[in-house]
């Protein structure tokens, strides 16, 4: 038998950069974009950024935002990543 210290699960977040500058996703306004679609709610506070369990549904929601900002622009962009949270931000 040996003493394994509990291991904290992986957290992800979903982020995009800003004027060089990492911004986390936190959510949705509740008023819709330009575009007719949902607004996007940022923060430049990893601690803040909504996490999640599961690095495909992080991807999922990287689709999705990118989704949004294309229609938003015209064009296809992918401006969203996954990025794993280290565990002093948790």
């Amino acid at each position: 038998m040996t003493n394994a210290s509990p291991t904290t699960a992986e957290k992800f977040a979903v982020a995009r950069m800003v004027g060089g500058q990492p911004r986390f996703f936190l959510g949705f306004t509740e008023q819709t974009a330009a575009h007719g679609l949902a607004g996007v709610l940022i923060t430049p506070e990893p601690d803040k950024a909504r996490e999640y369990d599961s690095r495909v549904i992080a991807e999922l929601m990287v689709d999705f935002l990118d989704f949004l900002d294309s229609t938003g622009a015209g064009e296809r962009r992918r401006n969203w990543i996954v990025m794993p949270l280290p565990e002093e931000w948790l």
